[in-house]
């Protein structure tokens, strides 16, 4: 048969059409193009409108995010800030004051100036590089455009996201979706929507220990940590260092930077930049090369190289203007009076590097370190496999697995420790990850710790060659999420889900929290009991989400916050290279 679309051979030919008289009928209506009228274009424009409206009411509809209780996965009013020493770009938090009438924020172009006890004076902001603890200066001069310094910078609108309406209807929610609720803490009309994380679901317990979430079925049962999806995983992952975004010395108003990655004295490494050229080891370089011999070299993470970077702890650059709130807008902290983000230590980390061996230089491994609450793992790279061993609290090594690997050339690595779970990523596959048998809490030693606040010491960080040559490039280290289980703001505020007082949920409620721990009004703070059972015959306890309060599910990201087209216009033009599925 042919696939040109002519007739099949098998089949006589069709007979030609008699033609219409000329002036008949038939021949008018074969060339008169059809009228279309005014009452067409109505009826047109009245269905496209209908279909909208079913399509918005039913299937999807569009949000904007005002706070940032979710950020950095999804941002709400933000200040944008580009280190001039590393050229890191990242986000502040803003909050001003509410539209009247309204929970929204009052987004003015810039933020401020600010009443100070009668008297309108610039409004400064102590922003701090999270990648290299640059602090960003105020402007040189007061024509400079406000667009990157800390005082009056610039303000942006939140993330324009879709939500698939009622799809809780035909499918159950999953834990770590993000969705949009009715608010139980907007009491009395529950009017207000929120947007935050689904942790807990119908008919468990749960509580926040560590950074983690734990959850059980009953009281008798032992407690569990809730592993997040590789999807989720990535959204949630927040930059430590990159060593890609190396500072190239400019003038800083704080200390010098340091580098982080500190070698042991005479060991094999040096820092190089692309062409060779060896750099000063106070600043590094963008490739970390070493020749070893026997003897291994070490190359650590020194967290407390740049201080102000707050490095391995729950420290959120977003939320650092958080402290400066209430009429306090100084350079510097009160003295003795740390900000209560940077409490916590978190050794749920990623590190992330490409790895090359000069062919023939020797068969030694390249051993990739991390710690968490006294327990090493490693995952050490040999020619032809890799070996991932363990041990605990100075005791002897436990090999966990070895994996052969096959092909040459450099190798992309990712080496994680998240959720209790030790992984070994390959060239973008999966090669390795751990048990629940191998590797689990030690929930009694970490319910010890938060009941005599102990101090958790911050993770150890460490890359060793031995008997070979080799570089390492796009080095960069992150670190989880951390949900905090103590406000330490205000003592006694935190009422649900921590492991003092965990929460106990019905057959028809969940639990949420934001992203954004430090920052999150989350159901951990919502006291008051849904009560409407005289119109709605509808009781909840505190701290939960009935289910007919769930609207839906957020799935994309479709207008990232904008961009300016110029410093002082508004925020207009999508930054396209934002736009992002919601995970």
């Amino acid at each position: 048969m042919s696939s040109t679309g002519d007739t099949p051979s098998f089949f006589p030919p069709p007979s030609p059409p008699a033609p219409s008289p000329a002036g008949s009928s038939a021949a008018l209506l074969a060339v008169q193009p059809r009228r279309t009228d005014v009452k067409d274009t109505l009826e047109s424009i009245l269905i496209a409108f209908i279909l909208a409206f079913v399509f918005r009411a039913y299937i999807v509809e569009a949000y904007v995010i005002p706070t940032g209780s979710m950020a950095t996965t999804l941002l709400g009013a933000h200040m944008r800030f580009t280190c001039p020493d590393c050229g890191h770009e990242f986000t502040a938090n803003y909050s001003g004051a509410r539209v009247a009438g309204s929970d929204e924020p009052e987004i003015p172009k810039f933020a401020g100036p600010v009443n100070a006890r009668g008297v309108m004076v610039p409004r400064d902001f102590h922003i701090i590089c999270p990648n290299c603890g640059n602090k960003i200066p105020r402007p040189a001069s007061p024509h400079d455009d406000g667009e990157n310094d800390a005082r009056n910078p610039a303000v942006y609108y939140g993330d324009r996201i879709l939500v698939q309406k009622y799809l809780y209807l035909v499918d159950e929610p999953h834990r770590w979706d993000v969705v949009v609720f009715k608010s139980p803490y907007d009491q009395p009309t529950f009017q207000q929507n929120y947007i935050k994380r689904l942790v807990g679901l119908p008919g468990e317990q749960l509580m926040t220990l560590d950074g983690d979430i734990y959850t059980r079925a009953r009281e008798s049962d032992l407690w569990e940590v809730r592993r997040k999806s590789r999807d989720v995983q990535q959204a949630l992952w927040r930059l430590v260092y990159d060593n890609d975004q190396l500072p190239k010395g400019a003038p800083r108003v704080n200390a010098p930077f340091n580098n982080p990655w500190t070698p042991d004295p005479a060991s094999g490494w040096t820092f190089t930049n692309p062409g060779g050229a060896v750099a000063k080891p106070e600043i590094g370089g963008r490739i970390l090369t070493c020749t070893a011999g026997d003897k291994p070299s070490v190359l650590g993470f020194d967290p407390d190289a740049n201080p102000d970077q707050h490095a391995l702890t729950d420290f959120l650059a977003f939320d650092i203007t958080a402290s400066q709130q209430a009429g306090y807008y100084a350079d510097t902290y009160p003295p003795n009076v740390p900000p209560a983000f940077y409490a916590y230590a978190v050794g749920d980390l990623k590190l992330q590097l490409v790895y090359e061996r000069k062919p023939a230089s020797g068969d030694g491994p390249l051993v990739l370190s991390l710690s968490k609450q006294g327990q090493v793992f490693e995952a050490r790279f040999t020619p032809g496999d890799v070996r991932v061993l363990t041990r605990k609290d100075g005791a002897e090594w436990v090999e966990l697995g070895m994996t052969r690997l096959t092909g040459t050339g450099p190798m992309q690595i990712e080496f994680t420790n998240v959720d209790y779970q030790v992984t070994v990523r390959v060239n973008g596959k999966e090669v390795f990850a751990t048990s629940s048998a191998q590797y689990s809490p030690d929930v009694a030693r970490l319910m010890r710790q938060h009941q005599r606040q102990e101090p958790v010491p911050k993770p150890a960080v460490r890359i060793t060659a031995e008997r070979q040559q080799c570089s390492l490039s796009h080095v960069s280290l992150w670190r989880d999420i951390f949900y905090i289980p103590r406000d330490l703001r205000d003592s006694g505020a935190m009422h649900w889900g921590t492991p003092d007082s965990p929460i106990s949920l019905g057959p028809d409620e969940f639990f949420v929290m934001g992203d954004n721990s430090a920052l999150s009004l989350d159901a951990r703070y919502w006291n008051e009991p849904i009560d409407i059972l005289a119109s709605d015959d509808l009781y909840v306890a505190g701290g939960r989400v009935p289910r007919r309060f769930m609207l839906g599910k957020a799935f994309l990201v479709y207008w990232p916050a904008a961009l300016r087209p110029w410093s002082t216009g508004p925020g207009i033009i999508p930054n396209f290279g934002n736009m992002r599925f919601i995970h």
